[in-house]
């Protein structure tokens, strides 16, 4: 299980290190077995040969050993080299590594809080935008019911125009009613009038006859 308290990728130093002696000490040994041929014979020399005539290496021929062996460590920086690089070369590659470890976490920790104010700020925007979507759905549905609204009072305008047609087909019949009933009442005073005065000329004549009468009777009784 991994330490929570470790920063991120300093779990791995411990085992880099152990890595890293192990690899310089077989190296070291490499260098030693491959490039110094001469003093594995000598070694060999001296095990098989007696005390007396052991063979004993003087300091100039060391010297000349050392000078003539390849380096088994890590080349020496030059003097031009600038003080940062020289840290680093003389720096253990252990100290590197866990350099680079603090390195890495320091960009994982900023990679890390940028995200999180990226997805803050997406989050937001989208609030925003769902926000718009249902004011403009909002709008619209206001929209329908205005559109419903409209053609109501479309349907009445139009069924109040057809009343007023209506109204005025039923007013002209009552114009031609009241027209009729004026021509019938006129026609009825007409022959009432006609009527009334043959009826005066016959009552005249009437008279008339009753007047002769009596002059008829005297006229036969003489």
């Amino acid at each position: 299980m991994v330490d929570s308290s470790i920063p991120y990728g300093q779990e791995t130093v411990p085992a880099a290190k152990k890595k890293g002696a192990a690899k310089r000490t077989s190296s070291v040994a490499f260098n030693n077995e491959h490039h110094q041929p001469g003093a594995a014979q000598r070694e060999q020399d001296d095990q098989t040969s007696t005390p007396i005539k052991k063979r004993k290496r003087t300091p100039s021929r060391k010297l000349a050993e050392s000078t003539n062996a390849p380096p088994t460590t890590a080349p020496v920086a030059p003097m031009t080299a600038s003080s940062h690089d020289s840290e680093d070369q003389d720096m253990p590659r252990e100290g590197r590594l866990g350099v680079l470890m603090a390195q890495l976490n320091a960009a994982y920790q900023t990679e890390q809080q940028e995200a999180i104010i990226l997805v803050r700020n997406l989050k937001h925007e989208i609030k925003e935008l769902e926000d718009k979507v249902e004011a403009l759905e909002r709008g619209a549905k206001e929209n329908v019911k205005t559109t419903i609204k409209i053609a109501e009072l479309q349907q009445a305008v139009k069924e109040r125009d057809e009343a007023l047609a209506k109204l005025e087909s039923d007013n002209e019949e009552i114009h031609k009613a009241q027209a009729q009933m004026k021509d019938d009442h006129d026609e009825a005073m007409g022959k009432m009038k006609s009527d009334h005065e043959e009826t005066m000329e016959e009552m005249k004549k009437a008279q008339s006859d009753l007047a002769a009468i009596p002059v008829t009777l005297k006229s036969l009784v003489d």
